[in-house]
């Protein structure tokens, strides 16, 4: 599968935009055929700090169309690495992971 996602920094803000966008051809996780996938997003090495965008029931092409914001100095961002998660939901059961981007 593939993620769709922008950057932009903020220098006077000390911030760096994560824009989501969406995801496309993703594996089915669920028996039924399809996954109910959301993301989250991490500044590494700080796990703390973390975003989640909402589920998207039964699709292998989520719209997230969601912004996170990290506040970080400019001169730390060469030391911070973004990471992606992509998830399926399940009510009952761990969430499996479907892929993962590391920038």
């Amino acid at each position: 599968g593939k993620l769709f996602f922008s950057l932009t920094y903020v220098q006077d803000e000390r911030n760096l935009y994560v824009d989501i966008h969406r995801a496309e051809n993703l594996p089915a996780k669920d028996f039924s055929g399809t996954s109910d996938p959301y993301v989250k997003v991490y500044l590494l090495p700080d796990r703390k700090t973390k975003f989640q965008t909402k589920v998207h029931r039964k699709t292998l092409n989520p719209e997230f169309e969601e912004t996170f914001v990290f506040n970080v100095p400019y001169e730390n961002l060469p030391q911070r690495i973004l990471q992606f998660n992509v998830y399926d939901f399940d009510r009952f059961s761990r969430h499996d992971i479907i892929g993962a981007v590391v920038l």
